[in-house]
């Protein structure tokens, strides 16, 4: 009797999904917000990833980070317009350049222990921590002609931890977590600097060749 009982309540922890979620570094704010947007039209103009093929997986289909950084920066109300895609940028204050690299791995320790886990029916997965580790790095510099008058950068990274099981999580969520926190690193950045982007495109605008 007592055998049954311990083995339903294994059975129960096997079906369990605990997770566990850490964002170094971790944002105030995922959706950072401008008290008062910058009277400027800004253009993206240069994006990395260049192809949609070349964007990492999120689950079983590919992100776009470009769109997703896009719909980000226009939410924030930094600017009064954000425009993307564009054919040319002669009626922009701003331009854009954004470069942004992710993956995701899995440590060696949750690779050597997915088989133990298999071979007890997950029971051994309720003792032991499984994780799956995201990174971002993205750079953006904001132009003025073919002046670069700012550069900002972030990177983030994201462990989720879980016990493997019957019913186990979507690790791939991690790395969705890692995009968007790295967004809102790089949108507070811009905020912060407000006042110099403000200065900047107040200032006197030279001349083609001049």
């Amino acid at each position: 009797m007592r055998a049954a009982v311990l083995f339903a309540v294994l059975l129960a922890a096997a079906c369990s999904s605990e997770t566990k979620l850490r964002v170094t570094p971790e944002p105030a704010d995922l959706h950072p917000k401008a008290t008062d947007p910058l009277p400027a039209r800004i253009a993206l103009l240069v994006h990395d990833p260049r192809r949609p093929e070349e964007n990492p997986y999120v689950g079983p289909e590919r992100a776009d980070v470009t769109g997703d950084f896009v719909t980000a920066l226009r939410d924030s109300g930094l600017f009064r317009e954000v425009h993307y895609p564009v054919l040319s940028t002669h009626r922009f204050e701003m331009t854009i350049e954004v470069e942004q690299k992710g993956y995701q791995d899995v440590p060696l320790g949750t690779r050597l222990m997915t088989l133990p886990a298999l071979v007890t029916l997950g029971l051994l997965g309720q003792v032991c921590w499984y994780s799956m580790d995201s990174h971002v790095d993205a750079t953006v510099r904001l132009k003025v002609r073919s002046d670069t008058v700012a550069t900002y950068t972030a990177t983030t990274d994201v462990r989720f931890s879980y016990h493997y099981g019957w019913k186990n999580p979507d690790p791939t969520k991690s790395f969705r977590d890692c995009i968007d926190a790295a967004h809102a690193q790089l949108i507070r950045k811009m905020i912060d600097d407000r006042e110099r982007l403000a200065a900047i495109l107040s200032a006197p605008q030279k001349l083609p060749g001049s």
